[in-house]
């Protein structure tokens, strides 16, 4: 019998496992996925999908599992996606409906994650604890054939093979940094030095932007208020500076609550300490101190929140080289303000 062509996907996120899932339809391949964290876990909050992602959720057979989760339009007519408010005032103002074909299709992300594993191949193996550090593979035309081995390297000191490497290995990704080093190598050595040096700045860089997360029970704020249009409503509110998005999960059990703050001065800077950490309310609360009162409520609902720095990395001049693909956040990290950055993961994933 014949060695199966042999595929690591770098990453079990969402990118990562909806690759999987696309790439179990072919029994001739061999797909392993390689996870840092030392479990597949279904962690996250929030996941907003737009209808051209849902169509891939069909072609992928996905949707009836999907349908169980959250409400999802069968016939993609027009929906309400969210309510546009001015908040940063005694009294908010609503100024836009957003309405898009079948609207916004709200999950909660370890819902949703669950269901990609349970369409994932059983044949798909998965490793745990398995950070990549780099790759290394025999370049073409220096005496070794194009398809030899990709070896991939992880922080434990273990190795492993392939025959093609996607890195979903998110902003941090170390594929993301190998291919770089070798675009830049392969631009120096073709005397394209300007391309050479521009390559090395393509490293994640901080868009001076902080997302305060947080889900919470429906019922926490209804007890709170029980008329509070947050019950219902998918809202964007807008201020100076600062921003709040807020939309029922789990289906509308469940508050996904994100709060932005800018600082625009700092755009494309490197940011000193932590992408990530729990922080207490209090430190929201001065940001949005001026706000209207319905969000001071919300606020008081939620004891803490999880401080994110919101990171995107510059344009690369290719996804792929070789026999190494990029996908999601590792190729193309982004802010989220129109909720893409996962639906474009989910379309690189398919085609």
């Amino acid at each position: 019998m014949s060695r199966k062509f042999t595929v690591a996907i770098c990453g079990g996120g969402v990118g990562g496992l909806v690759c999987a899932v696309a790439l179990s339809r072919y029994p001739d391949i061999q797909v392993d996925i390689y996870e840092a964290a030392h479990q597949l876990a279904e962690i996250g909050a929030g996941i907003g999908m737009w209808a051209r992602t849902w169509r891939i959720m069909q072609q992928l057979g996905l949707d009836r599992d999907l349908a169980g989760i959250a409400k999802a339009s069968s016939d993609m007519q027009p929906q309400v996606s969210f309510h546009f408010r001015k908040g940063d005032q005694e009294e908010g103002k609503d100024f836009y409906t957003l309405v898009t074909p079948g609207g916004m299709i709200p999950f909660h992300r370890p819902e949703f994650q669950s269901v990609l594993l349970r369409h994932v191949s059983p044949q798909c193996r998965t490793h745990t604890s398995k950070r990549l550090k780099s790759y290394t593979h025999s370049p073409i035309g220096h005496g070794a054939p194009s398809t030899s081995p990709i070896t991939l390297h992880f922080i434990d000191g273990t190795s492993a093979s392939c025959d093609l490497l996607v890195g979903a290995d998110g902003v941090k990704s170390a594929t993301r940094a190998t291919m770089v080093r070798e675009l830049a190598s392969q631009a120096a050595a073709a005397g394209r030095h300007d391309q050479a040096e521009e390559l090395q700045r393509t490293q994640p860089l901080w868009s001076g932007i902080y997302a305060y997360r947080a889900i919470i029970p429906m019922e926490t704020l209804r007890m709170q208020s029980p008329g509070h249009r947050l019950l219902t409503d998918p809202m964007f509110y807008f201020g100076k500076d600062t921003q709040l998005t807020t939309y029922p999960i789990s289906n509308g059990t469940i508050l996904n609550v994100a709060a932005f703050h800018t600082q625009y001065d700092l755009e494309d800077t490197k940011l000193d300490g932590s992408w990530t950490e729990n922080i207490p309310r209090e430190a929201v609360l001065r940001d949005f101190s001026e706000w209207e009162p319905e969000i001071q409520t919300l606020f008081q609902s939620i004891p803490q929140f999880n401080r994110w720095a919101v990171v995107t990395a510059p344009r690369l001049p290719t996804f792929v080289c070789g026999r190494v693909a990029l996908l999601g956040d590792a190729a193309h990290a982004m802010v989220p303000f129109q909720g893409s950055g996962a639906g474009q993961a989910i379309e690189v994933s398919l085609f």
